[in-house]
């Protein structure tokens, strides 16, 4: 029996020298785990009630989890605590595999999540979520620094991971100095689904009241979704460089009744108050955005660069352009085109009501509803007679 045990625990130091303690401790058997009650299973999830128990989440990622209780971390993160690891805070959820089990908040709160790792990737509660299901929790008073991936929640979600009645509050950061990274930040999660995925995932009934700031790719909500934003909002400033969005930065997937509140302000292109840039087959529809945007060029109330379709849906922000030379602002869409994939681009029942103004003394194109669009695109004028939306 000696010679079978040996062998295993030599192993296992092999696998914690190579990938990290996280790796072999996925390898802990249940009965061992201190949770507040539960087997960690569907029908009988791991009970949450402590700091210490969320943070084992991470040796069980494939586990069903339940809040039994309000959660601070802040203690818990400070100088004294288990979880201050020299000032960078808590360590994101799934370092060496992804979290794949469910995760319910059953209506609870976790405040002081407290992140300070600007050189990693992949930063939030959780690091990466696969098919996994994430729902009824609030994160307030986040404080959350990374590099690209980052977001309160998780910096990546994806293989139709299913995210709802989740809020988020606070401060989320990525990497600023680098123009030519596409960081993907946003108050919720970094990133939505991948591209090459057919089920990019869903958010519904969720929000952020979050400010962020980040480089390239970033969104109130998301900085890039390739899934279904539903019944969603974000209601704080959001700030970069390009692909800038009061909810999204860069979507590729559908938004539906849902809206953004804050400033948004580019000093590049593609900045919009509710997407940034929009790509076939995106879509847009029962979605408004209110705040003001700022940018360079291909700024829009509701979306800066769009390929896709927008309907039913408006802007009451005042849009503005802030290059002295050029620049292209839309009420709406500030510039609108055919994609590759698609021949058109389309804008139905929808309208803009918010300022337009431009900087700009070379070059520049400006429009109540769209400053600037390609010969292929179409638009259908809503009727005036229609109650607004």
């Amino acid at each position: 029996m000696k010679r079978k045990i040996i062998p295993l625990l030599l192993i296992l130091v092999m696998l914690s020298s190579i990938f990290g303690a996280g790796y072999a401790q996925d390898f802990i058997t249940s009965s061992s785990i201190d949770f507040a009650g539960g087997d960690g299973s569907a029908g009988d999830p791991f009970r949450i009630a402590t700091p210490k128990q969320l943070n084992d989440v991470r040796n069980h990622l494939n586990k069903h989890f339940i809040l039994v209780n309000d959660i601070d971390l802040g203690p818990y993160l400070s100088v004294e605590g288990d979880g201050y690891n020299g000032g960078k805070g808590w360590e994101p959820i799934g370092i060496w595999n992804d979290f794949t089990g469910t995760f319910d908040g059953n209506g609870y709160t976790i405040s002081g999540l407290f992140i300070n790792r600007p050189d990693a990737h992949f930063v939030g509660l959780f690091r990466i979520v696969s098919g996994a299901t994430l729902r009824d929790v609030s994160l307030v008073n986040v404080n959350v620094t990374g590099f690209a991936k980052v977001g309160g929640l998780a910096g990546l979600a994806k293989e139709a991971t299913t995210i709802c009645n989740v809020s988020v509050a606070g401060v989320v950061n990525g990497e600023t100095g680098n123009i030519s990274l596409a960081e993907k930040v946003g108050g919720l999660v970094g990133e939505l689904g991948l591209v090459e995925e057919l089920d990019g995932g869903t958010i519904t009934n969720s929000s952020a009241a979050v400010v962020v700031s980040g480089r390239s790719v970033v969104g109130g909500l998301a900085g890039r979704s390739n899934g279904n934003i539903t019944n969603s909002f974000a209601t704080n400033a959001v700030t970069g460089f390009s692909y800038v969005g009061g909810l999204v930065g860069f979507n590729t997937g559908d938004v539906t009744n849902s809206y953004a509140k804050g400033a948004v302000t580019g000093d590049g292109s593609a900045v919009g108050g509710l997407v940034g840039t929009s790509v076939y087959p995106a879509t847009i529809s029962g979605s408004h955005a209110e705040g003001g945007v700022t940018g360079a060029i291909k700024v829009g109330g509701l979306v800066g660069w769009n390929t896709g379709a927008i309907k039913d849906s408006y802007a009451s922000g005042r849009s503005s352009s802030s290059d002295p030379h050029i620049g292209d602002v839309g009420g709406l869409v500030g510039y609108l085109a055919a994609s590759f994939e698609k021949p058109d681009a389309t804008i139905t029942n929808s309208y803009s009501t918010g300022e337009v103004v431009s900087q700009a003394t070379i070059l520049t194109y400006t429009g109540g509803l769209v400053a600037v669009l390609t010969h292929e695109t179409l638009l259908s004028k809503r009727n005036p007679c229609d109650h607004p939306l």
